[in-house]
């Protein structure tokens, strides 16, 4: 398919050339909203990454037999909620964060303190229920015993309401003074008198919290990318391997963004390699990627050296000494705490049905998990398809990278400071009142308090 039939899919609007504005604030410049119209500087960047892996495709070329490909010694990855919450799910017991770079740190706890710790809170929690139990039975015996004497409490205060004394009458005129007395000490104690000896009331001062700001380098869904790539796909039948948009601040370092997952997993992706957005006078996007084949389109017998694995980027720990853990430990301590909770659930079932179920003299045998198949983690493809290029990537353009097998779109464009903003309230969770009426605040801030090296492009 020619470029100009890509483009007939995949053009966008060209929108408002990359204006002096875009060089705005940085993260930290967050103290006061900036107008909402204003460019932010903030990119949003959307990248797809398409396969044509048909045999056809493949023995219509002739490849590099030997093509080399590295990963670079300073790398990033985008941080994706959507992966820290499934390594939740499979670790449960583990205390999981991630830094600004998307490395992921998992510190696991000692079984023995979780154990300890989930025992003390039952026993509480019984203690508790019993006490609870005790109170409620003597509050039934009380009101039993008093129920006579409150008898005579209720007649002796029916009677009491049949006299009204002179002194219960209430004077308004000094209760009111009272409430006066009490307002004006109010007033004075929120009052003070400035440095000028003007009053400083501070009952008529409201603190905004600064505008929120989204969180960039974390994976968003295609918005401008999303419909001409799936008629692009509908068109030639390829397989759409990467989808993925992100925010990059003004003030963000050029760092390559590693797309696979290949330094912590047994398996060998087929899509390896990374992108880097460059920003300078123009945005330039470089992309490094390899696609691993089974090599059938080269003679038999053919033999290559493997492709680097990429990058690690996830840290596993223990949580009280914070040294590396390995798997087999992991593994260990997770069955420590399975055969806890499964002593726990038999515990249960011994407490409802108040007698001991038969248990086979090789219960604990059956119990177990089979071993684990060896995985041969070594390289299980025979050959790649490497490609590297940069190009410039014009703002409201879709640029392609084209390839035969690995093609490459993109896309990307300056946010608003009103976009910006919303978005920040999106990811901070923030609906309250306080957060929208700081991001309606459409005070900007003097222009001599621009630092020189944030001052808008040339």
């Amino acid at each position: 398919m020619t470029p100009r039939r890509i483009n007939h899919y995949l053009a966008l609007p060209i929108l408002a050339c990359f204006c002096a504005a875009a060089g705005a604030q940085p993260t930290e410049f967050a103290n006061e909203r900036l107008p909402d119209d204003e460019p932010s500087g903030w990119l949003k960047i959307e990248l797809a990454i398409v396969i044509d892996a048909q045999a056809s495709t493949l023995e219509s070329e002739r490849w590099n037999p030997f093509p080399e490909a590295r990963y670079p010694l300073n790398y990033r990855w985008l941080q994706n909620p959507a992966r820290v919450a499934l390594l939740g799910d499979t670790y449960p017991e583990a205390d999981i964060s991630s830094d600004t770079m998307g490395n992921i740190r998992l510190a696991f706890p000692d079984p023995e303190t979780l154990i300890a710790a989930d025992r003390e809170a039952r026993l509480a929690a019984e203690l508790l229920e019993n006490a609870s139990l005790m109170a409620a039975t003597e509050s039934i015996i009380d009101d039993n015993i008093d129920i006579d004497a409150s008898n005579d409490k209720d007649q002796l205060a029916l009677e009491l309401l049949d006299t009204k004394p002179a002194d219960l009458d209430t004077d308004s005129d000094a209760l009111t003074a009272v409430g006066r007395e009490n307002v004006a000490s109010d007033e004075l104690a929120a009052s003070e008198t400035g440095a000028d000896g003007t009053d400083i009331d501070y009952l008529e001062q409201e603190i905004i919290p600064p505008p929120a700001l989204p969180t960039a380098f974390q994976t968003r869904p295609l918005e401008d990318l999303s419909l001409g790539i799936q008629s692009f796909l509908r068109e030639t039948g390829d397989a759409l391997v990467v989808d993925v948009a992100w925010l990059q601040a003004p003030d963000a370092a050029n760092v390559p963004i590693v797309i696979d997952s290949s330094g912590d997993s047994t398996d060998w992706p087929q899509l390896q390699g990374f992108v880097e957005l460059r920003r300078g006078q123009e945005i330039r996007l470089g992309v490094n990627l390899w696609w691993n084949t089974l090599g059938d389109y080269l003679p038999d017998g053919f033999t290559m050296p493997s492709p680097p694995r990429g990058p690690t980027q996830l840290t596993r720990v223990d949580a009280q000494t914070g040294m590396p853990i390995d798997p087999a430990e992991i593994k260990a301590r997770q069955e420590q705490l399975a055969a806890y909770e499964q002593e726990k659930l038999l515990a249960r079932s011994v407490e409802a049905k108040g007698a001991f179920p038969n248990v086979h003299n090789n219960e604990a045998e059956d119990s177990q998990e089979p071993q684990a198949e060896l995985i041969d983690t070594s390289w299980p493809w025979r050959h790649f398809i490497h490609v590297t290029d940069t190009k410039v990537l014009p703002q409201g353009a879709v640029r392609y990278f084209d390839h035969p097998v690995i093609k490459v779109f993109s896309t990307y464009r300056e946010l608003t400071w009103g976009e910006v903003y919303t978005l920040g309230i999106e990811d901070a969770g923030q609906t309250d009142r306080d957060a929208e009426e700081a991001n309606n605040e459409t005070t900007a801030p003097a222009a001599s308090v621009i630092p020189p090296d944030q001052q808008p492009w040339e």
